[in-house]
């Protein structure tokens, strides 16, 4: 696995279950983005995605059994 490769998933796994990381992200996100490989693009669609909820509290996983097992 090669170190240089983005970690989108983690970066929106972290701010989705730590507050303060997703108000740090979003204040500056380009601090972050390069400890995330993140590029610009990148940084700009994680944006758009927290402008539409997606770091909100009420976005979490379920527990219940998924329609296509």
């Amino acid at each position: 696995m090669s170190e240089s490769r983005p970690r989108l998933r983690e970066l929106i796994q972290r701010a989705i279950t730590d507050d303060d990381f997703a108000r740090s992200f979003l204040a500056d996100p380009s601090a972050l983005a390069s400890e995330y490989n993140l590029n610009e693009d990148q940084v700009e669609k994680v944006r758009e995605l927290a402008a539409q909820g997606l770091f909100m509290a009420e976005v979490e996983a379920h527990d219940s059994t998924p329609a296509y097992y």
